[in-house]
Order: C-alpha cells, then sequence, then structure tokens
C-alpha cells in the first residue's frame, strides 16, 4: 500500500494518475494474484498490442477505461474491463470506439460503474459470467460476440450486486430485481449472443 495515499497497490501497472497506452509497441502483462494495469483516473487506449493475464481485472480505470483503437487480449479472474466510480457524474463509464478486443474473464467481460458505450471495434468476450454490464448500455457500432453463463447484456451496473461477492448461492444474480434504473439503446453493430 502507498503509505502517503492509503491507496492499495495490488497491480502489474499501477498509476494514481491518468494512463494513456498508445503507438505501435507491443506489451505483455501477467500478474497471478493481483490485477494487470490499474488507473486510479483514466484508463485510455489508442493503439498498440495489449496482453494481459492477470487474477483478477485485467484492466481497470477508477473513472473511465477509453479505447480508440489497438489490439487488445484479456484474460481475467475478475472482470476484464472494469470502473468503479459511481460518486462523480460523468464518471465511471467504459467508452469503445475501435480497435480488436478479445476476452476470457470469470466474472464481467466489461463493467462499467456507469455508462457503457460501444460505437466501433471488434469485441470478442469467449468466456464471461455477464458479457457487458453498466447501468447504461449504449451500442451503436462494432461487431461484439459474447459467451457468458448468466447474462449476455445486464443493464443494471453496481446497483444490482451481481459481482462476485454478491451472488447468491445458487450463482443467480438475484439482486438484480430491487436494482436501479438502467437502460439498453442498440442502434446499430452486430451483436451475438451465446448465454
Amino acid at each position: 500500500a502507498d503509505a502517503e495515499t492509503g491507496d492499495n497497490i495490488d497491480a502489474a501497472i499501477w498509476s494514481k494518475a491518468t494512463l494513456t497506452f498508445n503507438g505501435d509497441g507491443k506489451l505483455s502483462v501477467t500478474c497471478d494474484n493481483g490485477h494487470g494495469i490499474v488507473s486510479k483516473d483514466d484508463l485510455k487506449v489508442t493503439g498498440g498490442t495489449i496482453t494481459v493475464n492477470a487474477g483478477k481485472k485485467a484492466l481497470a480505470g477508477k473513472d473511465s477505461v477509453r479505447i480508440h483503437d489497438g489490439v487488445l487480449n484479456l484474460t481475467a479472474g475478475n472482470d476484464a474491463i472494469h470502473t468503479s466510480n459511481d460518486e462523480e457524474e460523468d464518471k465511471g463509464f467504459v467508452y469503445i470506439e475501435g480497435g480488436t478486443i478479445t476476452i476470457d474473464s470469470g466474472d464481467d467481460g466489461i463493467h462499467a460503474e456507469t455508462d457503457l458505450t460501444i460505437a466501433g471495434g471488434v469485441i470478442n468476450i469467449t468466456k464471461s459470467y455477464e458479457g457487458l454490464e453498466g447501468q447504461d448500455i449504449t451500442i451503436s457500432g462494432g461487431k461484439i460476440d459474447i459467451v457468458a453463463s448468466d447474462d449476455g447484456i445486464n443493464a443494471a451496473g453496481g446497483t444490482d450486486q451481481s459481482g462476485t461477492g454478491g451472488r447468491d448461492q445458487f450463482g443467480g444474480g438475484m439482486g438484480g430485481m430491487s436494482g436501479g434504473n438502467g437502460s439498453i439503446t442498440i442502434s446499430g453493430g452486430e451483436i451475438y449472443i451465446q448465454a
């Protein structure tokens, strides 16, 4: 932990400030017992090839995760892409407008605490509990393939307690029945779901 801030530093790459990956390079991250890449602010990917194999989350940005381009191969014991800030307006979102993303996750493929927006790109979720989860989900483009053992797309966000710690003993997501006001808006793209 960081003695000054009290932050728990439990990732192979960890930043308190905005973290941006760009260029044509390749990055491979392995963290068997922790998270792969974490920003306590915004996490942005605008290019490159990034491979993450993490025991917990693969990519996490507290305030946002924004993907413009690049090739991402993500294997995670928990969520593959995750945001967590639900306390500040306009934060806690995931925005994807390009790139090729392959996900194998033990929990959510992509989890946004607030808005999850997909405007383009190729997303292949080969394994997940829930493929896409957010409070408000908007899909206007891209090609999305989802394999999920529960919901393919779940508009409940953090309010449904369907994260690993909130599942009932039958593996349900029954807590989702009492969730907040979520929405799913689809205006484009190709979506294939096996759930």
